[in-house]
């Protein structure tokens, strides 16, 4: 994590955010970061209400056996608020929205991939309600990914000129 920050603490958002097409849709590419974001927030501090107000520890947590989940704790401060923050930006046109959510979004379709082959592999060790949650993983990994293309998808080439991430500096080929 601290590498990632330290790396992105030198990309040069200026030229990136330049980079993009006017026509990039960033209104429906966020609009999506924010319909995950309000999802996955949604259903996590649902629960965590509902154990506050019932004192009833929910199912999720007592299936993996853990006094706390983790997922929620992560998706609670690293995820949900990166994708507000990222659908924010990309909405008003801010060049970190366009780096941020070019990492989530790519991040999400890798994540929900991986969340698929955890929900294959638990079927096959014997779990078949793991089977209920890969429609989810798909329909989202296929979101992140139509979101990853229309973003990716709008960047600009830069005619005789070679962009680096790392500077301002531009340089003839």
């Amino acid at each position: 994590m601290l590498a990632l920050i330290f790396g992105l603490a030198k990309v040069d958002v200026e030229s990136i955010g330049q980079g993009f097409r006017a026509r990039t849709p960033v209104k429906w590419i966020a609009g999506y970061m924010l319909l995950v974001a309000v999802g996955i927030g949604g259903l996590w501090i649902t629960q965590s209400l509902s154990f506050v107000v019932t004192g009833k520890v929910p199912d999720f947590i007592l299936k993996v056996e853990h006094p706390t989940s983790v997922v929620f704790a992560l998706d609670l401060s690293l995820v949900v608020p990166f994708l507000v923050l990222g659908a924010i930006w990309l909405w008003k046109r801010q060049p970190w929205g366009y780096v941020l959510v070019a990492i989530l979004s790519v991040k999400g379709t890798l994540y929900m991939l991986a969340l698929a082959a955890v929900s294959a592999m638990a079927i096959e060790a014997g779990f078949p309600e793991a089977s209920a949650e890969l429609p989810l993983w798909g329909v989202l990994g296929l979101g992140f990914l139509a979101a990853s293309l229309f973003l990716l998808g709008n960047v600009q080439s830069v005619q005789g000129k070679t962009v680096s991430l790392a500077s301002s500096r531009t340089q003839a080929e």
